[in-house]
């Protein structure tokens, strides 16, 4: 990542995680988690130990951030796991730079059609099942229509960060 102030950045998602009560984070230009506000959530940490070095999470957060830029706009997507999160790209002089995550949450209830999907997707061992699912049962519901919100606020805020860069490249 260039020289972006990780300080103004940190502040940022400290003010939406506190607001908010939902995690965030900042990914860098290879969708990769270079820092976190709030808790991560068990499950997370579970699906990433059971997909080891395949794990897609950081694939998919580039993908959702890359899509963000390209439309101009945060953008909400599941991730592989089958939760929900949202981004807002970090755009300075024309080059995308790193991302502002937020999540994960779920919009519906988990029920057992889920988590078998999940595990038929990432070819889990049906041994894994009780524990993703009891996981699965301590991630945030929050509906969608806040959902829409809460990303909209995290573009505010990717986008209060660009025009700080944009202040400092000019000086």
């Amino acid at each position: 990542m260039i020289s972006l102030d990780e300080g103004i950045i940190r502040e940022h998602l400290k003010t939406y995680n506190k607001v908010s009560g939902i995690s965030c984070f900042l990914t860098d230009e290879s969708g990769e988690t270079i820092y976190t506000e709030g808790a991560v959530q068990q499950y997370c940490t579970k699906f990433k130990s059971l997909t080891g070095d395949k794990c897609p999470c950081a694939g998919a957060h580039l993908y959702a951030g890359k899509q963000a830029e390209k439309i101009g706009e945060s953008y909400i997507y599941f991730c592989p796991g089958g939760l929900v999160h949202w981004t807002a790209p970090i755009v300075i002089k024309g080059i995308y730079r790193c991302a502002l995550v937020g999540g994960p949450v779920q919009m519906s209830l988990p029920d057992s059609y889920m988590v078998d999907k999940i595990m038929e997707a990432n070819k889990f061992d049906i041994s894994n099942k009780a524990m993703l699912q009891s996981y699965l049962n301590l991630v945030h519901f929050v509906e969608p229509e806040k959902v829409r919100y809460l990303s909209e606020m995290l573009y505010i805020l990717a986008k209060d960060i660009m025009a700080e860069e944009v202040r400092v490249l000019t000086e």
